[in-house]
């Protein structure tokens, strides 16, 4: 989401048919963040589909997506180049060449950091992999690594872009792609969530949390991620990547419930953390606000990181799998699903919900003559066919 529009893909297809005669329909759709109108759609070339199994749509789909202002930066489609699309309109603005079989876009200081990883092979018969950095404005492609990095990985802060590739923290600057450093021996896996920030990098490894000096690759401390040893199966079981969020300025383990400093490792605040007794956690990664850990087991958990306010549980939101539910523009959206876990409250349908409502006042919806920009159509009259 950016300028106030929301952006997604849906399948208007058939529901509840899995044959393959009643292939998926997928759009790329455009809405207005706020009251729900339609902006524009255009027709996706392909995309994944869940009627074979759910879990087969990798949970980095949505890495495919980047909102920037009045641009989106997105794949038209599996195994397309990156594009940059005018967000008011859907026209395009640009190609990207050399950036086919885009898997994960990053936007950082005017640079596009794609990630590709193709399963087709090219066109001298080997599969193309890597990193490549493109400057936006212009299409140059800045750099290439040849290393594929791991899912959730590629990130950046400052000049620098930071990856796993080959089961080693990566960091290279990001004008150049020339490698700073490099940290080997950590307890990686098969997606590995890595945060950037100026001072430190956090790696959400296999079972352990690390944080590293962002100058040097230093490690500064570990620390056993309990909460998703304690959810292992149920993580495993539905495909979900481990997760670490810095809010408030302090580190905390998915549902631990504890900030941590992200220099030393030690505990500097607890909050209340929302039990949610037999169920499983969801299919989707958790999100996190400026205030917020949005938790998704049987809906969603807010937990308050100031720890001014209790924990909350909605047990009949949630979000579409591998996707999950969207914080942004003060909203939560909730994006439709088919899952069945706890289908007798969830709420079906396509929601933006936003907490207490704002009571109405005469004045607040009078328009400042400031505001309305005349067009040709209020000049010219009302039309005579015109409905009221």
């Amino acid at each position: 989401s950016s300028a106030g529009r929301l952006f997604y893909v849906q399948d208007e297809g058939p529901i509840g048919f899995v044959d393959e005669r009643f292939p998926d329909k997928k759009s790329l759709v455009a809405r207005d963040a706020f009251n729900g109108t339609l902006l524009w759609k255009r027709p996706m070339k392909s995309w994944y589909t869940s009627r074979d199994n759910w879990r087969s749509v990798p949970v980095a789909m949505q890495r495919r997506f980047v909102a920037k202002d009045d641009k989106l930066y997105v794949t038209l489609g599996l195994g397309e180049p990156v594009s940059v699309l005018n967000g008011a309109t859907g026209e395009n603005v640009m190609t990207y060449e050399g950036t086919e079989e885009a898997t994960e876009i990053i936007f950082a200081q005017g640079v596009l950091l794609v990630a590709i990883s193709a399963s087709a092979q090219g066109d001298e018969g080997v599969g193309r992999k890597g990193i490549v950095a493109v400057d936006a404005d212009s299409g140059e492609i800045l750099w290439r690594n040849e290393g594929a990095p791991t899912p959730f990985s590629l990130c950046s802060s400052s000049d620098r872009a930071f990856a796993v590739i080959d089961q080693k923290l990566v960091c290279l600057d990001l004008n150049s792609g020339k490698q700073l450093w490099q940290a080997s021996g950590l307890a990686l896996s098969g997606q590995t969530p890595v945060i950037a920030q100026e001072e430190f990098i956090i790696v959400a490894g296999k079972g352990q949390v690390i944080a590293l000096s962002a100058q040097s690759g230093k490690v500064l401390w570990t620390q056993d991620d309990e909460t998703s040893k304690q959810m292992r199966g149920t993580l495993a079981a539905f495909v979900s990547p481990r997760d670490a969020f810095v809010v408030d300025g302090l580190i905390w383990l998915g549902l631990s419930g504890k900030g941590l400093n992200p220099l030393s490792g030690e505990s500097r605040r607890s909050i209340d953390v929302a039990e949610t007794p037999g169920h499983h956690h969801r299919c989707y990664m958790r999100k996190a606000t400026s205030r917020y850990i949005l938790g998704s087991k049987r809906g969603i958990e807010f937990l308050d990181v100031t720890g001014n306010s209790p924990a909350a549980l909605y047990d009949w939101t949630r979000g579409s799998c591998r996707v999950g539910v969207v914080p942004c523009n003060g909203l939560i959206y909730l994006p439709p699903n088919a899952c069945r876990c706890y289908i007798e409250a969830q709420m079906h349908g396509f929601y933006a919900m936003a907490s207490d409502p704002v009571p109405r006042r005469d004045d607040a919806i009078r328009l400042d003559p400031d505001r309305l920009e005349a067009g040709p159509a209020l000049s010219n009259g009302p039309r005579p066919d015109a409905r009221p």
